[in-house]
């Protein structure tokens, strides 16, 4: 009888602490799993005061360090401590910027002591616009190329220069030149010039793709007119042609002037020219000028007129070039 009633008491105990346990369980919920989200809805369900943060409202965003490889600076002027201490703005592709760029800043922190903190965010992340790198340019937007503009004009007009492929004095009043188009037709032809006029129609930045020395190229397209008179020359003049000796014609072609790595300022807008882009060493170790081009309308066509299609001209001259081109227009 004895044995019977302790094995009743003693079922009765077990069935008592299993029942404390269970209810300790339903107390303390999943304390060892505790979801680290940090949410608005979160901070409804919240008692006591909670603080929903446009943290982004009152941090300052800048951009430092040379194009391609910026970083972003970030400054908070607020006063919540947590915010100070215990968050960190970080940028997406932090020392790979450049001006142009969308730059993703976002809030780096622990979800779990800022819900303990009652601080939530109203946004995590935010899109800036990268501006202010200095360097070599790789973008046209929001700059400033008169300056530059002018130090190719220079170089164009520069009569005294040497090693280039074309000068302008070749076009001087009284010089010859034989030409193989005459009027979009194939026809050798010299003729002498009697009048020339020159007009800034283009500028283009060249960004190459994946080059790892050269960065960017830069040129500058004029248009030179020309009053011109049929001369006797190597070639015999063609019975059937249109321009007898001595008959007049105003032709036009394009001369252009190249420079690479232009760049700007810590702190500026105003595209510039390296001095040193100008020249570039020979095999021989003999400098020559880098920026002598002299482009011909029709690429190999040598000395083919230029037609007033710029576009048409640059899709021959950029369809073998692999990269970005920027219209830089010409004040």
């Amino acid at each position: 009888m004895k044995t019977k009633k302790f094995l009743l008491i003693t079922a009765m105990c077990c069935m008592l602490v299993m029942s404390a346990c269970e209810k300790k369980q339903d107390d303390t919920g999943n304390a060892g799993n505790v979801s680290r989200e940090t949410t608005a809805s979160k901070a409804e369900e919240k008692s006591g005061d909670t603080t929903v943060i446009d943290v982004f409202s009152e941090l300052n965003v800048t951009f430092e360090g040379e194009n391609g490889s910026g970083k972003v600076i970030c400054e908070y002027t607020g006063d919540n401590d947590f915010i100070k201490y215990d968050v960190e703005f970080k940028g997406d592709r932090n020392g790979r910027y450049k001006n142009g760029d969308t730059a993703v800043v976002k809030l780096d922190y622990s979800d779990y002591r800022a819900e303990n903190a009652n601080v939530f965010f109203k946004e995590k992340e935010h899109e800036y616009t990268v501006e202010g790198l200095w360097g070599v340019i790789l973008s046209s937007d929001g700059y400033d190329f008169s300056e530059c503009n002018k130090a190719l004009e220079e170089q164009i007009f520069d009569k005294e220069r040497i090693h280039s492929n074309f000068i302008i004095s070749d076009l001087d009043i009284g010089n010859t030149f034989w030409a193989a188009y005459v009027d979009g037709k194939q026809e050798n032809a010299s003729w002498k010039i009697l009048s020339a006029e020159y007009e800034p129609i283009q500028g283009k930045l060249y960004v190459p793709e994946n080059s790892s020395k050269v960065i960017n190229y830069y040129y500058l397209y004029y248009k030179a007119t020309l009053l011109c008179e049929r001369i006797e020359g190597v070639h015999p003049v063609d019975p059937n042609t249109k321009y007898a000796i001595g008959d007049t014609k105003e032709m036009t072609f394009l001369i252009s002037e190249k420079t690479q790595n232009v760049f700007v300022e810590k702190d500026s807008k105003t595209v510039k020219v390296s001095p040193e882009a100008y020249r570039v060493a020979t095999k021989g170790g003999e400098l020559v000028d880098a920026m002598s081009m002299g482009e011909i309308y029709g690429g190999m066509n040598y000395n083919k007129e230029y037609n007033d299609n710029f576009d048409e001209y640059f899709e021959n001259f950029s369809s073998t070039n692999r990269g970005e081109f920027y219209d830089i227009e010409i004040q």
